[in-house]
């Protein structure tokens, strides 16, 4: 067998790539910079400045809704993503299972205005909830509500994108248990929450800030969802800024400014997911079928059902 004596060479179609990356990212982090700097440098009265613009409160308060938003959404959709995992996990069998799991990687591969179109039609002041909410006669319950408009409205969206792809990816750490440990909890005659705190929890808390840092940043660079949904200057993002100095003021050089911010905060955010995600340790099991302990009461199957036919509904009826 033909054993090639220069190894170095396999890794030059992979440093080239990589290098071609770091000069497409540079350039485009250069230009940035450049274009700023000439609109300071250009402005006689201090009208578009970085320090106008880095002093400006409605920037500020654009940052803390930017930040409000996201961290919102991103605790709620990793908070509800965690029963429907372990739901699903603890039923490895049940009719159309790899057909859910299939449907949850959709959301993320629609155009986000159709999904707020079909949000809308579900949750708005006239879509199908509020019908039947009125048919019940409880029409002060529904006026007492916060509308599909504004934060409430955004959160929902957000919340519809981002918790199937957490409980994809908590589903994909949860499988990496090997059976010989559930076995040995069964053994034990371990119960749910000794099995969360000793076999799924490490697990979890090992790829959990990955996962929250990922639904953090796809929130944080929303644009559709905002734009539509927002109701107003209340709720206004850094992206949906970006689009306005541009679209409305025609000021280029604020735009950069204000890209410039976007890119510090997920730098930022990448920066802490990368120092809080711990080691994953990689456990071989013998491959075979799992038999958890905590999945054959009565009342366990039937939270359980209710959980993911909850989640399932929540996914496909805005489709």
């Amino acid at each position: 067998m033909f054993i090639d004596a220069h190894p170095l060479r396999l890794l030059f179609p992979g440093v080239i790539a990589l290098g071609l990356l770091v000069m497409v990212m540079t350039g485009a982090l250069g230009a940035l910079a450049v274009t700023a700097w000439g609109h300071v440098a250009s402005t006689t009265d201090g009208n578009g400045a970085i320090s106008d613009v880095l002093t400006d409160p409605y920037l500020w308060r654009v940052v803390r809704f930017t930040l409000l938003q996201a961290g919102l959404s991103a605790v709620l959709s990793v908070g509800l993503a965690l029963p429907v995992a372990r739901a699903i996990t603890r039923r490895p069998v049940f009719f159309g299972r790899t057909f859910l799991l299939r449907l949850f990687a959709l959301p993320l591969a629609l155009p986000a205005l159709v999904v707020v179109l079909g949000l809308i039609e579900i949750w708005g002041r006239q879509g199908w909830l509020s019908m039947v909410v009125r048919d019940l006669g409880l029409m002060d319950s529904l006026d007492s509500l916060p509308g599909i408009y504004g934060l409430s409205g955004i959160l929902l969206a957000h919340v519809f994108f981002n918790l199937p792809l957490s409980v994809r990816l908590m589903v994909m750490l949860l499988e990496r248990i090997p059976g010989e440990n559930w076995r040995l909890a069964a053994q034990l005659g371990m119960r749910s929450w000794a099995i969360f705190r000793l076999l799924e929890w490490p697990v979890l808390r090992a790829g959990l800030p990955a996962v929250f840092s990922l639904v953090f940043m796809l929130c944080i660079a929303s644009f559709t969802v905002v734009l539509t949904l927002g109701g107003g200057p209340a709720a206004t993002t850094v992206e949906v800024a970006i689009y306005q100095s541009l679209r409305f003021d025609f000021d280029p050089g604020r735009a950069v400014i204000l890209s410039l911010v976007q890119l510090a905060m997920t730098g930022i955010l990448i920066a802490l997911g990368t120092r809080l995600t711990m080691p994953m340790s990689i456990t071989i099991g013998l491959g075979r079928r799992i038999m958890r302990p905590d999945g054959e009461n009565l009342g366990g199957r039937i939270v359980d059902g209710l959980v993911i036919a909850m989640a399932a509904i929540f996914v496909i009826t805005p489709l």
